[in-house]
């Protein structure tokens, strides 16, 4: 996905990879809060035609943990 970003690249695999994690979670009644929002922030960056190195691997955790819901355990 970083190379599709940086080469502007109209596609890219996100749905390919998380989607299917995603999708598979929802068959089965299984959440997948970090897939689910990685897979929102990488189709973002398409749509706009952003690059990579958008969010620091920090920025990035911090918004995974607030868009995410907290699970017990």
């Amino acid at each position: 996905m970083w190379q599709d970003l940086y080469l502007g690249r109209k596609s890219n695999e996100a749905d390919f990879l998380n989607g299917e994690i995603v999708s598979r979670g929802s068959k089965l009644g299984i959440p997948t809060p970090y897939n689910s929002t990685l897979l929102a922030i990488v189709n973002n960056m398409f749509e706009e035609g952003l690059g990579p190195g958008l969010y620091t691997p920090r920025e990035l955790r911090k918004r995974l943990e607030a868009e995410s819901p907290q699970t017990a355990g």
